[in-house]
C-alpha cells in the first residue's frame, strides 16, 4: 500500500490526535468518548435488546414509525441521521481497521469487512436493500487525489443517503484548497468550494444517480419513495449538493440532515445568484444542520476570511440559523435568531469553564460519535430540555393532529426505544438517566 508523503503526513497527524483512543467513561456527558471504542452491533445482540419490545418490532427503526415523516425536526430523526452520517466512517473499533489504512484506501478484505458490519446492522433496522459507492481519482495512489464514499439504503418505502467525510488522505489535502470551481444546477452557475465539488460532483454524482435510481426501483411505489440524505463534514456539504443534484433530477428529496458542515459556497451579495439562496430556495424547509460546541469546521473558510457564517459572503445555509441547532455543553438548542451561529456567543463561552470572551477552537467537537453520543444524550435522557426549531406552519398542524392520534401502543415503541435505542444505534447500554 503507498504510504504518504510529508505534508499528508503532517495532515494525519492532526487526525489522529482528533480521532485516536478515548477512554470510555460511566457518565452519560463524558459518554460521547464512549463510541470511540465503541463496536458496530453484534448479529443477535438486537434480540436480546429489545426482547421486552419485541411485539411492537422496535428494532426496525428505519420503518416501524420511529422516523417521523411528518415532522422532519423530530429529534428521533436527528438522532437516526447521525448515525448514519457516523456509521459511513470505516474506522469504528469493531470493523479492526487502522486509521492510517482508511486513509491509504481499505483493501478489498478491509472494504468487505466494512461492508457487512454496516449491512448486518442496517439490514436489522430494516434496510431491504444496501449499495456501498467508492470514488478515488487517482485509483493506484488514493492519498495524491479526491475521494467519496457513500451508502445508499432502501426500505419498502423511503431510500436514505449516508455520505462519507474527510477520511483519506487525498480529502485531507483537497479540504484545504480555498479556490472555487463553477457549477451549474438548476441552469444557475454557482462558485462552490473545491472539495465538495471535486469530492461530489468529479467523484460521487456519477455514481449516486444510478444508485439511487435503482433503490427507488426498489421500494413499493418508486414515484413517490422519499429520500433522506445525511453527511458529516465534507459529507455534509456533499448532502446538500446530493440533496440538490437529486430534487433537479426529479427525485422526492424529503430531508436532508448535516453535521458540522463543511462550506459549499458563498453567501449572497446584493443581485447575485449564490449557492445560499439557490438551496434555500429548493431545499430550504428540509434541510436540518448541527454545530458542536467549538468545532472550527463550520466556520473553517470564514476564519480564513476573517468573517462569520452569519456575517460574511461565506456562510452556510440558513445563514440567520433557521432549522440549526448549536450543541451547547450537552444542551441541544436552536439556532433561529439569535447569536448561537457566531464563533464565541455566551452559551458557548460558558460552556468550556471560563466566561472569558474566548472560544478556542476544540478539533475533537469535529468527532462524528461525539456528536452522535451528544443528539443521543439530548433525544433520550433530556427531552424536557430540547428548544428544537419549531417546523413550518403545515408541518406543525399535521404533527399536533398526528400526536393527538397516537394509539397506547406508539406510545409504548417510544418509551420502549428510549432504552433500546443505545444498543441498536449506538452499541452501547443506557446510561442511567439523571
Amino acid at each position: 500500500m503507498h504510504r504518504p508523503g510529508l505534508a499528508v503526513w503532517l495532515c494525519l497527524l492532526v487526525l489522529i490526535g482528533t480521532f485516536g483512543p478515548i477512554g470510555i467513561h460511566a457518565s452519560p456527558i463524558a459518554a460521547a468518548a464512549a463510541l470511540g471504542r465503541r463496536a458496530l452491533l453484534a448479529p443477535g445482540s438486537l434480540d436480546a435488546t429489545s426482547a421486552a419490545c419485541a411485539s411492537l418490532n422496535s428494532k426496525q427503526l428505519l420503518v416501524n414509525g420511529y422516523f417521523n415523516k411528518v415532522d422532519l425536526s423530530d429529534m428521533h430523526n436527528m438522532l437516526l441521521m447521525a448515525s448514519l452520517a457516523n456509521d459511513v466512517y470505516p474506522w469504528s473499533k469493531q470493523y479492526n481497521i487502522p486509521l492510517l489504512d482508511v486513509a491509504d484506501g481499505l483493501d478489498k478484505e478491509q472494504a468487505a469487512r466494512f461492508e457487512r458490519l454496516f449491512g448486518e446492522k442496517y439490514r436489522q433496522l430494516g434496510a431491504t436493500s444496501i449499495q456501498f459507492l467508492d470514488f478515488y481519482e487517482t485509483p493506484h495512489i488514493p492519498i495524491t487525489g479526491a475521494a467519496a464514499h457513500a451508502v445508499v439504503l432502501s426500505t419498502p418505502s423511503d431510500v436514505f443517503v449516508a455520505i462519507r467525510g474527510t477520511a483519506d488522505a487525498g480529502q485531507v489535502r483537497i479540504t484545504g484548497h480555498y479556490y472555487t470551481e463553477k457549477w451549474t444546477i438548476y441552469n444557475t452557475t454557482l462558485d462552490v468550494y473545491y472539495a465538495p465539488y471535486a469530492s461530489f460532483v468529479g467523484g460521487l454524482w456519477p455514481q449516486l444517480l444510478p444508485a439511487v435510481k435503482r433503490a427507488t426501483a426498489a421500494t413499493d411505489s418508486p414515484s413517490t419513495a422519499n429520500i433522506y440524505i445525511t453527511g458529516h463534514s465534507l459529507g455534509a456539504a456533499s448532502a446538500y449538493m446530493a440533496g440538490l443534484s437529486l430534487k433537479e433530477a426529479g427525485f422526492k428529496v424529503s430531508g436532508v440532515y448535516a453535521f458540522d458542515p463543511y462550506h459549499v459556497g458563498y453567501s449572497c451579495e446584493a443581485g447575485q445568484a449564490c449557492w445560499v439562496s439557490l438551496y434555500e430556495q429548493h431545499l430550504g424547509d428540509v434541510t436540518y444542520s448541527w454545530w458542536n460546541n467549538q468545532d472550527p469546521i463550520p466556520q473553517l473558510l470564514d476564519f480564513h476570511f476573517q468573517g462569520t457564517p452569519s456575517g460574511s459572503r461565506f456562510g452556510h445555509v440558513h445563514a440567520d440559523g433557521r432549522n440549526w441547532m448549536r450543541i451547547v455543553g450537552d444542551k441541544c438548542l436552536s439556532a433561529h435568531n439569535n447569536r448561537l451561529m457566531e464563533a464565541c456567543p455566551p452559551e458557548i463561552d460558558a460552556a468550556d469553564g471560563a466566561a472569558d470572551g474566548a472560544c478556542p477552537s476544540k478539533f475533537g467537537d469535529h468527532l462524528p460519535w461525539k456528536i452522535l453520543m451528544r443528539i443521543a444524550h439530548c433525544a433520550l435522557l433530556q427531552p424536557q430540555q430540547q428548544q428544537q426549531q419549531p417546523p413550518p406552519a403545515n408541518a406543525r398542524l399535521a404533527s399536533r393532529l398526528q400526536q393527538q392520534q397516537r394509539s397506547k401502543e406508539g406510545l409504548r415503541l417510544s418509551a420502549c426505544s428510549s432504552s433500546s435505542v443505545w444498543n441498536i444505534l449506538l452499541g452501547l447500554p443506557p446510561p442511567g438517566r439523571k
